[in-house]
Formats: structure tokens, sequence, C-alpha cells
């Protein structure tokens, strides 16, 4: 009996050691802004409304800059990547329709559209935006008012998370991985992750490869990829690490 007793503790000695170690990066991780779109991956275009009063017409151009301009900064890195259009305004048209906006997204070729309409008289640092992503699934208008800057409530919103990398010492592959994870190059240390996922024969290994692959797998912006990678390591072994990344999949975008 005590033999038997023995051998198990060993062997449960064993398995620690050809277990995975673990390193904790810490990362900001970009969510959909407080105005609840996802513009992460979009191409956009800002439309504004002219307007025969030279004030008026002068507010809606300078809003229609400024917001071309702070979305460029915020998910472009500054470079122009946003189109600018003007459209002369017809006083009986209704430029919060939906046919509106989707011909507009038809005409420009973007994905997203923000079209500024003119402020009332008197109010030029008041604005008014409507707003059609063509990629979100839904064709609803949205609208945003204010007399602040306009498209701050466009920005994303950052979260800091710490993410569990999983490796194994003295592995010459393992080692080219985390060398790519220290300097945030998620998309080399994934093709490293799933060669050893493809060709190891260790149950834990290919666990812990699949399961890296779907850190980064989200980290690049591919959540529905990041789950099968995800299901792939638990159908491998069931590392305890998994649980505590499925929750954060099923928390953040």
């Amino acid at each position: 009996m005590k033999r038997i007793i023995l051998l198990t503790a060993l062997a449960g000695l064993l398995l620690a050691a050809c277990g995975p170690q673990t390193y904790t990066k810490y990362m900001q991780v970009r969510q959909p802004s407080r105005a609840g779109i996802d513009l992460t991956k979009r191409t956009m275009s800002v439309v504004y409304l002219s307007d025969p009063d030279s004030l008026t017409e002068t507010a809606s151009s300078r809003q229609a800059i400024f917001l071309a301009r702070n979305l460029e900064n915020q998910y472009f890195d500054g470079e122009e990547k946003v189109a600018l259009y003007r459209l002369d305004k017809d006083p009986a048209g209704d430029y919060t329709q939906r046919d509106t906006l989707i011909r507009m997204v038809v005409g420009t070729g973007d994905d997203v559209v923000f079209l500024v309409d003119t402020p009332e008289q008197g109010h030029q640092a008041a604005y008014n935006v409507y707003v059609l992503d063509s990629m979100s699934g839904s064709d609803e208008v949205k609208k945003f008012a204010g007399e602040s800057r306009i498209g701050d409530e466009f920005a994303p919103d950052w979260v800091m998370v710490s993410l569990e990398v999983l490796y194994f010492e003295a592995a010459s592959r393992w080692d080219k991985a985390m060398d790519y994870v220290e300097v945030d190059r998620w998309a080399d240390a994934m093709k490293v992750w799933m060669e050893i996922a493809g060709d190891t024969r260790n149950n834990i290994r290919r666990a812990a490869a699949c399961y890296d692959t779907a850190i980064a797998s989200w980290l690049l912006g591919d959540k529905a990829l990041a789950y099968k990678w995800l299901d792939r390591a638990d159908a491998s072994y069931q590392l305890d690490a998994s649980k505590s990344l499925r929750r954060l999949f099923n928390t953040l975008k």
C-alpha cells in the first residue's frame, strides 16, 4: 500500500515537472468606445452639410475637420485616413434617415459614415452627428449631440489586462516565441506556436501552444479564431489557465 502511494506521488511530481511555465504579460487592450461603436479596422468618412449662412458653413466645416482629425489620431496614429466630403444641404431633407446614410456609405465606399449636421444659428459650438456603421450587422443610425470636443465619444476605451503566456524551459522554439512576446510581435509568435501545435506529440505542449495561439489571435483582432484555438487546447489537455482566459474572452471584446 505504501509503495502505491509513493509511486502515485512520484507520478504527480513528474507531471508537474513536465508542465509549462507561466509568463505574465500586462497589456492595454483596446475596447469599443463609450458611444457603443467599435471602429477597429473600419474605413471611415466624414460628410458635412453646407449652409448659405457663412458663419454656419464655417462652423460646420470646422466641426467636420476636427472630427476627422480626432478619428485619425484615435485609430490611425495620426495618418490622414478619414475622407472628408461636403454636401449641399436640402432644407426639406431628413438627414437622420437610414436610407440617407446608406446612400452615403455606398457613395463613399467606406465602412462607417459620420454625417455632421449644420449647427443652429447662434449655437455654432453645438454639434449633431449621425453615424451608420455598415459592418456592425445593423443598419441603425446612431445620433450624437454635444457642445464639447466633437468625436471624443468615439475614442476607444483602454483596459489593462494580465495575460498568462505559457512556455517550456530549455526549448528553442518556445524561447523564440517568448522573444517575440517580449516585443509584442504577436503574429510572429503565433506562427511558432502553430508549428508546435501541429507537430508535437505531447498533449500538454500541444494544449499550451494552442492556448498561446488563442491569446495571439485575440490580440490580433480575431476573437472567433481565438475561441477555436482555445477549444483545441481544451481538447488536448485541461490547462488551469484556459478557464481564466475563456472568462476574459467572454468579458471583453
